[in-house]
């Protein structure tokens, strides 16, 4: 039996998986300054709606994105072969160095592309073929809490 794989020990690859988008969203009550100034009063306050943070981070549906920071050398190739009377198809994994050799995280062959050109054309196809699955977006800090009755303006912290 002669078995052949897509990739060989030592060779370059590039990772591809599929990520949540993020987005810094600047609260809207304090203008993404994280604090607040009470006419009435002229005391500066922080933001009761972002707790002083500026805003929050909302996550956009997942895409496939090449995984430039993995990018290495193939250092262990696993092969799990099946007979064809079995329903289970062969599968190639591999391990490459920026992610663990024995005990890091294993990547599948069709994850993996000999060039950034061919793992990025794949995320492309990938990302117009499939349905986009949605996490909900983060909620501010505080997004229900009751608004403030005196008005107020953002300030600069200075």
């Amino acid at each position: 039996m002669k078995i052949e794989t897509k990739f060989n020990l030592g060779q370059l690859v590039y990772p591809i998986a599929q990520r949540p988008g993020e987005k810094f969203v600047k609260c809207e009550t304090c203008l993404g300054i994280g604090e607040i100034i009470i006419n009435a009063t002229g005391k500066e306050r922080i933001c009761p709606d972002c707790y002083g943070r500026r805003g929050s981070t909302e996550y956009q549906a997942l895409e496939w994105n090449v995984c430039n920071e993995y990018a290495s050398h193939i250092g262990k190739v696993n092969i799990e072969l099946y007979d064809d009377e079995y329903k289970d198809k062969n599968r190639y994994a591999y391990m490459i160095s920026a992610t663990g050799i024995g005990s890091g995280t294993i990547w599948y062959e069709e994850n993996l592309f000999a060039s950034r050109e061919e793992a990025q054309a794949e995320c492309d196809l990938r990302n117009n073929e499939s349905p986009q699955m949605e996490k909900p977006p983060t909620t501010r800090a505080g997004g229900n809490r009751k608004q403030i009755k005196q008005k107020s303006t953002p300030r600069l912290r200075v």
